[in-house]
């Protein structure tokens, strides 16, 4: 019976953080195909760019995006041997306390500056500079340099 429970909390652990890690249909650390992602991107309506170089692989959006009521500029998502590794939102339009308070409230913490913010959980890291918002896997990334 234990075990069960164990697995039950087990699974719905894994399915609320990686619900908060959904970036345009994939999620960080999840194996993703480029070619279907940025098909799924421009049926969005966004004007994309993708491909690979070696174990690297990228995709470019050059729109206005919006994620979670942030607008950025245009943003890049990037693979490591097709798994989705990290996605940097660049040039905020939005004010950056703005864009702190709606990460405060989206991820139930405080941070030290009213226009910068740092969250690290399990396998997400969200670094925002004030102009770049970022979302880092940190299993992949550890995998890449360990």
């Amino acid at each position: 019976m234990k075990k069960i429970l164990f697995l039950l909390i087990a699974t719905f652990v894994v399915f609320s953080s990686s619900a908060q890690r959904v970036h345009f249909g994939c999620a960080l650390g999840q194996n993703a195909d480029i070619k279907e992602i940025c098909t799924y991107i421009e049926n969005l309506g966004y004007n994309c760019q993708g491909g690979n170089s070696g174990s690297i692989g990228e995709i470019t959006i050059y729109s206005e995006v919006t994620i979670n009521d942030m607008r950025f500029k245009y943003c890049t998502l990037y693979f490591y041997n097709n798994i989705f590794w990290k996605i940097f939102y660049y040039n905020t339009i939005e004010e950056p306390e703005t864009v702190v308070s709606l990460l405060e409230r989206k991820y139930d913490c405080k941070s030290d500056s009213e226009d910068e913010f740092y969250y690290r959980n399990r396998d997400l890291e969200i670094q925002f500079d004030g102009k770049n918002l970022k979302y880092i896997s940190l299993s992949v990334t550890t995998s890449i340099f360990y």
